[in-house]
């Protein structure tokens, strides 16, 4: 594949026999550390990189996307052969260890307002080698789910289609809505996997419990039940989160999933954070 897309290099460099081991008794090491909780993997090699703006800093970046988009193409291309390589190993690795088929992966394309570059850009130079990475995973039933803060809402549609089968990240803060995203449908018609519920920049740390139960609901609600809902951070939970907050959400979520039988004309249907003054 790599030779047919012009990186002979790559697959000549590229060792798959020993990725396979390397990745394999790292996934078997995790496990056997984590007992009986099960070890969902993430991988931030699994898509051509984009955050190249962490080593060339912003400027840098953002100027030679603007001035350079051909000399990016072939930075994405590259990128992308590399992780597909990688990602037919691992896809192998899920295969032999009977491992759920799930994994997130992805990168911040997107800041609080949108993407950090035009959805052009990424449509003519990235998108086509994210798919072209993700092929092998896709192909072997695992679902990829997509790391992306920000304001993901106008890429939504090209996320889907290059093969994410659901979302991690989510900043309601954003316009980011559970409750839209819900309603979307992966490009095989399935319904989205979420990783999602905690909100860890505005409820967790300066709202009371009940605010954290209604932000409970509100996810296990716009799920139909928390269907495909696996219960999560948006980021990392800081130090400001007062424990009882942590509890509460965990705690509430398998009470108020346990048996749902909410009627569809009480469920909570918006984000409560910013309806709790109303």
């Amino acid at each position: 594949v790599a030779r047919r897309v012009g990186q002979p290099q790559i697959i000549d460099a590229f060792d798959a026999d020993d990725y396979y081991d390397k990745e394999r008794a790292s996934m078997e090491a995790t496990q056997a550390r984590y007992g009986a909780i099960l070890h969902l993997p993430a991988r931030w090699n699994c898509m051509p990189s984009f955050g190249w703006y962490g080593t060339f800093g912003y400027r840098a970046f953002f100027e030679t996307v603007a001035l350079y988009p051909d000399a990016w193409e072939r930075v994405f291309r590259a990128s992308g052969v590399a992780a597909r390589l990688r990602n037919e190993c691992l896809a192998r690795v899920y295969n032999d260890m009977g491992h759920p088929p799930l994994i997130m992966c992805g990168d911040d394309i997107c800041d609080n307002r949108g993407p950090m570059v035009s959805p052009q850009f990424l449509e003519d130079n990235y998108w086509q080698w994210a798919k072209h990475a993700l092929e092998p995973l896709c192909d072997a039933g695992i679902k990829p789910i997509c790391h992306c803060d920000g304001n993901v809402m106008p890429l939504m549609e090209q996320i889907l289609d290059v093969g994410f089968a659901g979302m991690q990240g989510f900043q309601e803060e954003c316009g980011v809505h559970v409750s839209d995203l819900a309603k979307l449908r992966t490009r095989d018609g399935e319904p989205l996997v979420f990783f999602c519920g905690l909100v860890v920049t505005q409820t967790l740390p300066w709202g009371s419990v009940d605010d954290v139960r209604a932000d409970i609901e509100y996810a296990i609600d716009a799920t139909d039940g928390g269907r495909g809902l696996f219960l999560f951070p948006a980021n990392v939970i800081n130090p400001e989160v007062p424990i009882d907050n942590v509890r509460a959400a965990y705690s509430h979520a398998k009470e108020y999933s346990t048996d749902y039988d909410t009627p569809a004309n009480q469920r909570r249907t918006e984000w409560p954070w910013p309806l709790r003054d109303a």
